[in-house]
């Protein structure tokens, strides 16, 4: 109506016979397009409403014989005979469900899928675009999409596990106490009910919670590869697309910035507090130059240790739930890592850089005779009288937060990625034993594959090519405990003066930084750890196993490798220290033991200076 030159846009776009440039043309279409929303209304969900309550009644079926099956013994003939005939037409029950829907679950999966994919890409747009109401609403419709999903799985998983109970129920009763003839009939349903009743989409797969978590949690797991792969590429050591001009870049950046900080660190090198902060900024600084070159240094090593490990990802190569289970859960443990770190080292690292601009700002607006301050301590080519020279200088800045965040955060979640990967795969191992023992095929081929699997996992760390993490990162966990332990102690003085000034906020953000580096070495001491326990763990669960009814042969391939865990797989800082739980405690009571002894000595001088 404001724009009388613009078309009327129909509700469902579609090409229009006659285009609306009126509104008795718009209004002809909109009345056509109605019968949309009671065929969605009535055709999706209807059909949708249906099939739910028919697998649900009869997994409720199900559910009522397998209580039906207790009291079967009050009447042993005429109960044992109605529970096979029931049983019997809840098969067929729910074969014919199988049979009708197993195309509409197809196409329910499939289509959701495209969905998500396509709404997706119109919710990126929208967000380019500051729609921040379609966000929302596509975000109100994946949920929608993402709970129709699950139901339809959640029916399928108790489809199945109803339909098995029953030969646990058929177990607990006083079987042997039963004739001949009616144990044979209880016998007969136990077999049948070892093969689960089932819902399949279009006949290949099966309608499970395993098929949820497929479509979220085993496309999710290639997520922090790319949360990785993102993070790394601001700064240009991606190890698989290594960026030299943009690596080189941050390190003359952080070279320079380094260098003018040494140079300020000299001229007062008397005023302590002064002292305290640059050391607090600087360290972490130095880390992430350390981190990113090593990261460039090794980027052969790294980049083929990837390309290896790639196929791991696939769900096909998991033999059954267990397994996936095993891979999913320390792949979530690596994705939460990564996210938490990323957040949290962003929250600190950004609290600092605008609260020290808006304090210096702040400041200067009060006394217009005082420089203005930067967020980071360094010397500057020129004093910093006005807005303008300030502002250029902050902006220079900010490349500190972007490689704090990138080059220190970013080669600190993919050590944790691939060491967690490595250890998953030994956890797998141990239980690919018992399924070595119960190989068809005999006992040979079942310890060569358990041979061959260890022998590749050892290889990641034992290549004398430098390919693995322990040669890959050594160095890198080294300057973590020995940075952590300095930072720790430098920051935690800094705090404990900047609260005695009474600026609390500082001794706040202390807490946050102290508790997200804390928290990163740990990971760090607990993977090392993990790794130890899995290596050994191994040998025990070989040891567990049957290994008395193996031949000569296949007895001294399980000796080797019995004998390899006794060298339990670590990861160690600088090649003389293992990284374990026992590191944590160590350094963990040295940074915070001396903090109380640090905050007496400076109550006294504080005392001693007042009187």
């Amino acid at each position: 109506m404001s724009n009388s030159t613009l078309e009327y846009q129909l509700p469902y776009t579609i090409k229009p016979i006659v285009k609306p440039y009126d509104s008795t043309s718009f209004l002809l279409g909109c009345v056509y397009q109605c019968p949309c929303i009671p065929m969605i209304v009535s055709g999706y969900i209807g059909i949708d409403c249906l099939f739910a309550s028919s697998a649900l009644h009869v997994t409720a079926q199900f559910a009522i014989l397998k209580h039906r099956i207790t009291k079967s013994l009050k009447d042993c003939e005429r109960g044992i005979r109605e529970i096979i005939v029931e049983h019997c037409h809840l098969i067929k029950l729910a074969e014919t469900l199988e049979d009708n829907f197993t195309g509409i679950i197809f196409q329910q999966l499939l289509g959701i899928t495209f969905q998500l994919c396509i709404s997706g890409y119109h919710m990126l747009v929208y967000a380019a675009n500051n729609e921040d109401v379609q966000v929302v609403v596509f975000l109100i419709y994946v949920l929608g999409l993402s709970s129709i999903l699950f139901v339809y799985c959640y029916i399928g998983e108790c489809l199945i596990q109803e339909s098995t109970n029953l030969n646990e129920a058929f177990y607990d009763i006083k079987w042997y106490e039963m004739l001949k003839k009616n144990l044979k009939s209880i016998y007969i349903c136990m077999m049948r009910t070892r093969k689960p009743l089932q819902l399949t989409s279009a006949k290949f797969r099966t309608l499970s919670l395993c098929t949820f978590t497929d479509a979220t949690d085993v496309f999710e797991s290639e997520k922090v590869i790319r949360w990785n792969k993102r993070l790394l590429r601001c700064v240009g050591v991606w190890p698989l697309a290594v960026y030299d001009p943009l690596f080189l870049f941050f390190v003359v950046y952080l070279l320079l910035h380094c260098s003018l900080t040494l140079v300020d660190f000299i001229d007062q090198a008397k005023n302590i507090d002064y002292v305290v902060r640059v050391l607090t900024e600087t360290v972490p600084l130095l880390m992430a130059l350390i981190k990113i070159t090593i990261y460039r240094l090794n980027r052969g090593a790294i980049a083929r240790l990837l390309i290896e490990i790639r196929e791991d990802f696939f769900v096909e190569k998991y033999a059954n739930e267990k397994e996936k289970l095993i891979f999913l859960d320390y792949n979530r443990l690596s994705r939460r890592f990564t996210a938490i770190t990323f957040v949290s080292m962003s929250i600190v690292t950004g609290l600092y850089f605008f609260k020290a601009i808006m304090t210096s700002v702040l400041t200067v607006m009060g006394n217009s005779s005082l420089e203005y301050q930067l967020p980071y301590k360094t010397r500057t080519m020129v004093e910093l009288n006005d807005i303008t020279t300030y502002a250029f200088y902050c902006i220079y800045q900010w490349l500190i937060v972007v490689t704090m965040v990138s080059g220190y955060v970013g080669s600190d979640c993919l050590f944790v990625s691939l060491a967690l990967h490595v250890t998953g795969q030994l956890a797998i191992l141990r239980c690919k034993v018992k399924e070595a023992f119960e190989d068809s095929n005999g006992y040979k081929r079942g310890m060569k594959k358990l041979v061959i699997k260890h022998h590749r996992l050892i290889r990641l760390r034992n290549s004398r090519l430098v390919e693995t993490l322990e040669d890959g990162f050594n160095v890198m966990i080294f300057q973590q405990l020995l940075g952590t332990t300095l930072n720790l102690c430098v920051s935690g003085y800094h705090a404990l003066v900047s609260s005695a000034n009474g600026e609390n906020i500082v001794l706040v953000t202390f807490f946050v930084y102290a508790f997200s580096v804390l928290s990163t070495l740990f990971v760090y001491c607990y993977i090392g750890e993990c790794l130890i326990e899995e290596s050994i763990g191994f040998g025990d669960t070989l040891y567990q196993s049957d290994w008395y009814d193996l031949s000569t042969v296949d007895l001294k391939m399980m000796y080797i490798c019995m004998q390899r865990t006794r060298k339990p797989l670590q990861l160690t800082s600088a090649k003389f220290c293992a990284l374990s739980l026992d590191t944590f405690s160590d350094v963990d009571i040295e940074d915070l033991g001396g903090i109380p002894v640090r905050f007496t000595s400076f109550s006294i001088d504080r005392l001693a200076k007042s009187i």
